[in-house]
């Protein structure tokens, strides 16, 4: 099995410039301004592909994204004998991460 991923995006950049000056007469005063600017785009494509074996007789699964990790807690109290005594545990949720990846997986059917 080979999968890919592809993302394409456009950068841009503008460089501006102005210019003026200044008439004087006897009569009347005029400003001129001269102004011009220019863009430059590219677009840009970037990717990868990951590749499995599937083992015989099995379907091969992938996902693409990003996982998280997955935050337990235990709140706990020492005894005054030193031993210690779970009063509660569990799971919050997920923490995003800034990695992405595949994650792949057989099933039977």
């Amino acid at each position: 099995m080979t999968v890919s991923v592809q993302s394409a995006t456009t950068i841009s950049a503008t460089a501006s410039v102005s210019a003026g000056a200044t008439i004087s007469g006897l009569v009347a005063q005029a400003q001129v301004e001269v102004s011009a600017s220019a863009t430059a785009s590219k677009q840009i494509t970037v990717g990868h592909q990951y590749s499995r074996d599937i083992a015989s007789g099995k379907y091969g699964n992938m996902q693409y994204g990003s996982w998280g990790h997955t935050v337990s807690w235990t709140y706990s109290r020492v005894n005054p004998s030193c031993s210690v005594t779970r009063l509660s545990s569990g799971s919050g949720g997920k923490i995003p991460n800034n990695a992405v990846g595949w994650r792949y997986w057989e099933t039977s059917s």
